[in-house]
């Protein structure tokens, strides 16, 4: 018998399942994408959709550094990378689902560098990743270890 679940411990994974039992509220990816495809209507954009207020749209620089596999190199060859990524249009994290959330998940979301969107209508977290439970993803228990010993 493991003791670990998709490689995290048995305590981090059943935070994980907690936070999405809890403060997952419900799919809403046809409601955003609706609304971000519609954003040229003014009423809409006013209520916060619009592809301008996804924060953590782009990776920041180190998120860039990690995903590409840039840790070892020199300090301008990390700049030269990060450039050529962001020149390619190769820094977007585009989501393919689209959850509203709680305000607290909305936060650890945001603070993790995961695409989020508040509007009038609620907050929502922009998943980078589909066709999969989002247990495997790994986004909740990257959460939960903050906060286990």
């Amino acid at each position: 018998m493991t003791n670990t679940y998709y490689g995290y411990s048995k305590e981090i994974h059943e935070l994980a399942e907690t936070y999405i039992a809890r403060d997952i509220l419900c799919n809403q990816t046809s409601l955003v994408n609706d609304m971000l495809k519609h954003s040229f209507i003014e009423f809409i954009k006013e209520a916060g959709f619009s592809h301008e207020g996804i924060e953590n749209y782009y990776m920041s620089d180190e998120a860039i550094l990690e995903y590409h596999g840039y840790q070892d190199h020199s300090e301008l060859a990390k700049e030269e990378a990060i450039q050529n990524i962001r020149d390619n249009g190769e820094d977007v994290q585009e989501p393919y689902e689209w959850y509203e959330v709680t305000a607290w998940l909305f936060a650890k979301l945001k603070e993790a560098g995961y695409p989020v969107l508040e509007t009038d209508y609620g907050r929502y977290w922009g998943r980078c990743a589909t066709g999969q439970a989002i247990l495997l993803d790994g986004t909740f228990q990257e959460i939960a270890k903050q906060y286990v010993g």
